[in-house]
């Protein structure tokens, strides 16, 4: 999976969750692919108070590339958590 194409998950997830599922922001995003490939992204609330700015603050991307599954963990800013895992045919929430 590439970098661009996880963005793209990213974004329809965290839109999920803050309209969907009431988190509220900042948020913070723990991603471990199964080739070991990390990070940490950490999104508050923009300076127009209607979006949300991500910024990464921990990776480990020798490869560039995220080897499928793709295990994400979402935690708000009251500690609510969420996690999805996306595999080659879907994105799924775990429950």
């Amino acid at each position: 999976m590439s970098l661009d194409q996880l963005d793209e998950k990213l974004s329809e997830a965290i839109y999920d969750l803050v309209e969907e599922q009431q988190f509220v922001p900042p948020l913070y995003v723990a991603v471990l692919a199964a080739n070991g490939e990390a990070m940490v992204v950490h999104y508050k609330v923009a300076s127009d108070l209607e979006s949300l700015e991500a910024e990464i603050v921990a990776e480990h991307l020798p490869d560039g590339r995220m080897r499928l599954p793709v295990n994400l963990l979402f935690v708000d800013s009251r500690g609510q958590a969420a996690r999805m895992r996306i595999d080659p045919d879907a994105a799924d929430w775990v429950h």
